[in-house]
């Protein structure tokens, strides 16, 4: 991963503007992630960990530091608004918010504001998923066709040799429904229809390639699997998110967009169409309360219907890599899996539902999530048990960006280490 000209004058200006403060921010040159993580074992997973004493949310004069990181990150790339959670090794949690959840009405983002999380919903579905595997209630190499045998695909039914483990890591040969031009001029056509889950399947068209063979992103894979947990359990999907995630976890402000109202008013989703910082936002909202708009978000479905605050995905994905609701060996086969994906494509690791990236040297395990107006970063870094969530409501720039900020400073480099100590 080359880092953009951008991404590299907003770290200069993070450095700049934070030296000026007489910060102790300790600057990290940047590199292209060339470290081939083939899995992550299960002991970098859920074992009993240590850290340096410095990370915590407590750290004094810390909390002052990281905002004024999101601050100028913000407005670097012109994003209206970005909600930032940083999960700790010891538990504590620091939130930022920085922007407008509404420009046109002022609203400015809080913690409890809701985004979209678009396809960071995935690792929630394969959290559900794995926890029936658990409960032998389903097993990864069980014939999704036997399973729904009345689904059609388009023209077509499911193809009987893909198995749930090829539905969770994109290595089914499925297409995605959700690209299509036809798709992409039904939903803008009219935007506050609510799609059903047949409606959005009636778009998939031809294979990518044979079940196994391959590995191709498609959010065809997650609405099966939705639809996997429903005719299993016998309940909605909206209900088993519920149950098993985010009751138990306490999270306030999450949501399954279209079959539940959002906790609180959540942030508008933008577009532009240049690149510049100083460019007016255009909403892309239909008038409802439904992040972007209600036909992409419906039909999107299972892959990427889910709503939360920062804060709220911070503790979801900690809770879940650390194995607080899933066991450990469940974990680790969820991570370990990223291998498969690089046999069939060197270089791309993802694995039940959890990508598997080095960022500036630095493993993770996470996921993102893209929508129109609405793009996030939620990452794990095992090494250091430190969880990063950035949620902006814009679809222009990679809000990694202000992660890899977020992390140069958190994690500085072993040389720095040594120099702050002496």
């Amino acid at each position: 991963m080359i880092e953009s000209l951008a991404a590299s004058r907003y770290r200069r200006t993070v450095a700049a503007r934070l030296s000026r403060r007489r910060s102790p921010l300790l600057s990290v040159a940047l590199v292209a992630a060339t470290i081939a993580l083939a899995s992550l074992p299960a002991a970098t997973v859920a074992e009993p960990r240590s850290f340096p004493r410095t990370l915590s949310a407590d750290r004094p004069g810390q909390a002052a530091r990281l905002q004024r990181i999101v601050d100028a990150g913000r407005a670097e790339f012109g994003f209206p608004g970005v909600s930032v959670a940083v999960v700790f090794p010891d538990g504590t949690i620091w939130t930022g918010a920085s922007g407008l959840a509404d420009v046109a009405r002022v609203i400015p983002v809080t913690r409890e504001t809701p985004f979209a999380l678009a396809s960071i919903s995935k690792s929630f579905v394969a959290g559900v998923v794995m926890g029936l595997v658990e409960e032998g209630r389903l097993h990864l190499g069980d014939a999704v066709a036997r399973l729904l045998p009345d689904v059609r695909l388009g023209s077509r039914s499911i193809d009987p040799r893909i198995t749930v483990r090829q539905l969770l890591d994109h290595t089914s040969g499925l297409g995605d429904f959700l690209t299509t031009a036809a798709l992409d001029k039904a939903v803008l056509a009219a935007p506050t229809d609510h799609w059903t889950t047949v409606r959005a399947l009636s778009y998939v068209g031809r294979p990518f390639a044979e079940p196994g063979l391959r590995f191709y992103y498609s959010n065809t894979n997650y609405v099966l699997l939705g639809l996997l947990v429903e005719r299993l359990t016998g309940r909605p999907l909206a209900t088993e998110l519920r149950e098993r995630w985010i009751e138990p976890l306490g999270l306030r402000t999450a949501t399954f967009q279209g079959a539940e109202p959002p906790a609180s008013t959540p942030a508008v989703a933008y577009r532009f169409t240049s690149g510049s910082p100083s460019e007016a936002p255009i909403d892309m909202t239909d008038g409802g309360a439904i992040r972007p708009f209600t036909a992409i978000t419906t039909a999107a479905g299972a892959a990427g219907s889910i709503m939360a605050s920062a804060e709220d995905t911070g503790r979801w994905l900690a809770a879940l890599v650390t194995a607080s609701s899933l066991r450990p060996a469940t974990v680790a086969r969820m991570v370990a899996d990223a291998g498969r994906s690089t046999a069939v494509i060197p270089g791309f690791r993802y694995g039940l539902g959890l990508q598997a990236h080095v960022i500036d040297g630095h493993p993770s395990i996470g996921h993102s999530g893209r929508f129109l107006g609405q793009r996030a970063e939620a990452r794990y870094f095992p090494k250091a048990g430190l969880t990063i969530v950035v949620l902006t409501n814009q679809s222009r720039t990679d809000p990694a960006v202000i992660l890899r900020a977020l992390l140069a400073y958190l994690i500085p480099s072993n040389a720095e280490l040594a120099l702050h100590a002496s």
